[in-house]
């Protein structure tokens, strides 16, 4: 089963909720925007994710996004520039119903200090348009949803 199975987007019943963040975190080289993608142990080598996970006691969407993508990514140099999408889920492990706020985070970082080592690992930076298999079918259509607003601010914040 992967998270391209409807079984991840159907809620069932009792399933409790929770709240997370996370970003699409982009940086300009050369003109071609990339999107940085993160291995994660979960859900094998074979696929890619977008750095997040749930919101902590006393912390703002804002907050838990950032420390996400510093944990996961390694990324501690990123600006956002704007909220993208808001997605529901039933998480990898089956035991609660994800709401995931996604902002979009822009940097000039290449690489960073994974965090979060026990659960992710390899970093990656690949071309808007030729992303890898992404496990979350819900982040790869916020990211092709959201493909010519996410160019344009790319593009206006990096100039």
């Amino acid at each position: 089963m992967d998270g391209h199975d409807e079984y991840f987007y159907t809620r069932p019943e009792g399933l409790p909720d929770r709240i997370g963040a996370g970003g699409i975190v982009v940086r300009v080289d050369d003109g071609c925007v990339l999107v940085a993608l993160i291995k994660e142990v979960e859900v094998g080598d074979d696929h890619y994710v977008l750095p997040k996970g749930g919101i902590e006691p006393g912390e703002s969407i804002e907050e838990a996004s950032l420390r996400e993508i510093r944990e996961e990514a390694g990324l501690t140099e990123v600006t956002r520039l704007a909220h993208m999408d808001t997605r529901c889920r039933v998480a990898y492990k089956g035991d609660h119903w994800q709401t995931s706020h996604y902002g979009l985070y822009i940097t000039t970082q290449i690489e960073g200090q994974i965090v979060d080592v026990e659960n992710h690992h390899g970093l990656g930076w690949f071309p808007i348009d030729d992303l890898p298999p992404l496990f979350w079918r819900d982040e790869l259509d916020i990211i092709t949803a959201n493909r010519d607003r996410i160019v344009e601010l790319a593009i206006r914040a990096a100039s």
